[in-house]
């Protein structure tokens, strides 16, 4: 199999694996209640469970686009791989956190919550706490996510093996 097939596979999978495990658990136990408790602030501007008809089609496309979030997550690591490989595990744990975490999500363009646009142009009732939380989410799946890919692929070489 060529080396960029397992390197796609791979960071989808870890990618995946990271969004089940750390943000189905902070939705559940952190940020739930933004979306359907006494003041569900997202539900202004996100499809929500309140929504039961737009929530089952956000549902039933969330692991395609998951797998499209991997896959352009991949498409730049790719270019780099070979440098990449020729890093140590710490800049490479860097590197994918970076990626993924602080350009794909703190400081991506769109405002949305947890980001740098988002704190600047959201409406009050989407406090700085909340921004914090969001960010901590989107940071700590990064993080999870690098960990997985790092150590999965500690033994690839170049993208042509």
């Amino acid at each position: 199999m060529k080396a960029w097939i397992k390197i796609t596979f791979r960071l989808i999978l870890c990618h995946l694996f990271s969004y089940l495990l750390i943000s189905v658990s902070y939705y559940n136990l952190v940020m739930k209640s933004y979306y359907e408790g006494d003041n569900p602030v997202f539900a202004s501007f996100l499809i929500t469970e309140k929504h039961p008809t737009e929530w089952a089609v956000a549902m039933t496309w969330l692991f395609p686009f998951q797998i499209l979030h991997g896959l352009v997550i991949v498409s730049f690591l790719i270019l780099i791989w070979d440098w990449f490989v020729t890093q140590s595990l710490a800049k490479r744990f860097i590197t994918i956190f970076w990626l993924k975490g602080l350009i794909g999500g703190i400081a991506s363009i769109g405002p949305s919550p947890g980001n740098l646009e988002g704190f600047l142009f959201f409406l009050p009732n989407i406090t700085a706490f909340i921004h914090l939380l969001v960010a901590l989410e989107v940071l700590l799946q990064s993080a999870f996510t690098a960990f997985l890919f790092v150590l999965w692929t500690k033994n690839f070489k170049t993208k042509s093996q």
